[in-house]
């Protein structure tokens, strides 16, 4: 609940992994059951949904839309695409918004057939679907501020705000409420602090801002390319190798992706009053996929974002697949092949994530030149004591996280690392400081601290130093100017050591604990005043904080009172 996730925190997908740690403790397998129950949920609105919108356009009745709607949650449920999303337990925070934004546009499209069959309740259901589960949406991820654009595409190719003229008043009215003045606001509000929302992120990414937007048109045909064809080679957890777009002809596959997708847009928007559920599906799959496919310095690719836009490429596809057969028995018969498929397709998949090694050596042939599933794999093999097997797989890279990561494995194999060895390595660092290469740089730190690993103190500073060189994110930047400071510290210079606090500081003001940790240094040194004025400043901060930190204050307390006026 007290989680920074998000720019709003997530506190609903952190209340139930609270609920997960109440009532089950570490038994996993109940956290990857809530996450199946979830996902069994939010089928269910799928499939009421689909039923909804297809029976609303549908105006041939040899095809109940009972049965197309069904097809539409099955594929939805069965699709091995969903398979990350559902069986890695943290995308909670993917299904739950999807949970929500289903279950807001099922409301809404209820209430308005109300409106429309002139019957009492529909605002009722409206006001439902706006004032509660649109929030909720939007406090389990970010994505959910998409909800009333989700419900303008359903009002614009579906319902086509029938009702009357007052019924198409009030909903222009709540539209530029709800709608046109917030995203007005917003998009102002971002191009103005650009330099602070959006740029900071791409300090420790390997792609520039334009080269990401220019990536996202290959992305999402390839995601397209997996609802088609959810071959499991294709598949896998990790992405991190997909290749960067450095302009639309380089490579030249990119400005053949951005012409398809401005193609599929405006057809969808030209088609919409002929088959409208396809134009519709289309467009909810683009728009769906419009936060996190835009500026944002996320990452390039993960499977989890298709679980919420699959349901519109399904949507259209079996209002299609109706329109091709007429016949209810073909339907039937079809949807029956696809159902049978897909199941062992997720079958597949769902073994595949049943254990370390299958996950692994899956990840590996699919993806062999994901420097993430080689760092696991180096430090499997130096769990498994194979130190040198290790060594040489780390070869095939030459980035900051290799190199800090093959210093780490020399300490388990050797209990020490040269003076050289760590000299040579300020010299060759290359690439951007991410998460896995912070995690090497603090492996290797701790051992260097809990003296489990020998090595010059003065020289991995410098190392530290080089490391800092290199583009880091500010968040990082302040973890690994911790680690300075402890090893400053530790050879005794004090100064040098608070001045990186204070450095650390100015990257993480949020959080007191560098300078609730200057404050013991300066105890230790006997420099009361100065450790009062730390601490005054550290109270500061901890009054604006939502963490606890009484744990540090009382002792720090203690020992000022100890210390006299």
């Amino acid at each position: 609940l007290l989680s920074d996730r998000g720019h709003l925190g997530r506190p609903i997908p952190m209340a139930t992994f609270l609920a997960n740690v109440i009532f089950h403790g570490q038994e996993m397998w109940f956290w990857n059951a809530t996450n199946v129950f979830l996902h069994l949920c939010t089928g269910v609105l799928v499939f009421l949904l689909a039923c909804r919108l297809i029976g609303h356009t549908q105006n041939d009745k040899t095809v109940a839309c009972g049965w197309a709607a069904l097809l539409v949650a099955g594929i939805w449920l069965l699709h091995p695409l969903q398979v990350s999303t559902v069986l890695y337990t943290v995308q909670r925070m993917a299904q739950i918004p999807a949970l929500f934004i289903f279950a807001g546009l099922f409301a809404y499209v209820a209430g308005r057939q109300r409106q429309i069959a002139q019957a009492t309740g529909g605002w009722l259901l409206i006001g439902l679907a706006f004032l509660v589960l649109f929030p909720l949406a939007l406090f389990s991820k970010e994505n959910g501020v998409l909800f009333p654009v989700f419900a303008l595409l359903i009002e614009v190719f579906v319902l086509r705000f029938r009702g009357g003229v007052k019924i198409r008043r009030s909903l222009t009215v709540l539209y530029v409420l709800v709608l046109l003045l917030p995203a007005i606001t917003g998009i102002a509000y971002l191009a103005i602090n650009h330099e602070t929302l959006v740029m900071p992120g791409y300090e420790s990414r390997e792609f520039t801002l334009s080269e990401r937007v220019m990536t996202q048109f290959r992305v999402l045909l390839f995601y397209l390319y997996l609802l088609i064809l959810p071959v499991q080679k294709n598949m896998g957890f990790y992405h991190d190798d997909f290749p960067v777009s450095h302009g639309f002809l380089d490579p030249p596959g990119t400005l053949f992706a951005a012409l398809i997708v401005a193609g599929m847009i405006i057809g969808a928007i030209l088609a919409g009053k002929k088959y409208a559920l396809p134009a519709f599906g289309v467009l909810f799959f683009f728009v769906a996929h419009s936060l996190e496919a835009s500026v944002f310095s996320l990452e390039l690719f993960f499977e989890h974002r298709n679980y919420l836009p699959a349901f519109g490429i399904i949507l259209g596809f079996v209002v299609l697949l109706g329109a091709m057969f007429r016949d209810r028995r073909m339907i039937v018969a079809a949807g029956s092949g696809i159902l049978v498929v897909l199941p062992a397709l997720t079958a597949m998949r769902a073994d595949t994530w049943g254990s370390f090694d299958k996950f692994y050596n899956h990840a590996y042939r699919s993806h062999p030149e994901s420097k993430r599933v080689n760092i696991i794999f180096d430090n499997h093999f130096a769990d498994a004591v194979q130190y040198d097997k290790a060594l040489q797989l780390m070869q095939n890279f030459d980035d900051v996280g290799f190199t800090l990561n093959r210093l780490f494995v020399m300490c388990r194999r050797d209990w020490q690392i040269p003076a050289q060895e760590v000299i040579e390595a300020q010299g060759g660092l290359q690439g951007v400081v991410g998460n896995h290469a912070l995690n090497s740089l603090i492996l290797l730190a701790n051992a260097g601290l809990d003296d489990q690993c020998a090595f010059n103190r003065q020289s991995f500073i410098g190392l530290v130093d080089a490391v800092l060189e290199r583009p880091v994110s500010s968040r990082n930047k302040s973890v690994i100017l911790m680690y300075k400071a402890h090893f400053l510290h530790r050879e005794q210079q004090l100064e040098a050591a608070l001045a990186a606090l204070r450095e650390a500081y100015r990257f993480e003001s949020a959080t007191p604990v560098t300078l609730l940790l200057g404050t013991e240094w300066l105890l230790d040194s006997g420099d009361i005043d100065r450790a009062r004025s730390w601490y005054s400043e550290a109270l500061e901060v901890i009054a604006t904080s939502k963490h606890d930190f009484s744990e540090y204050t009382q002792g720090i307390e203690a020992r000022l009172g100890d210390s006299g006026p």
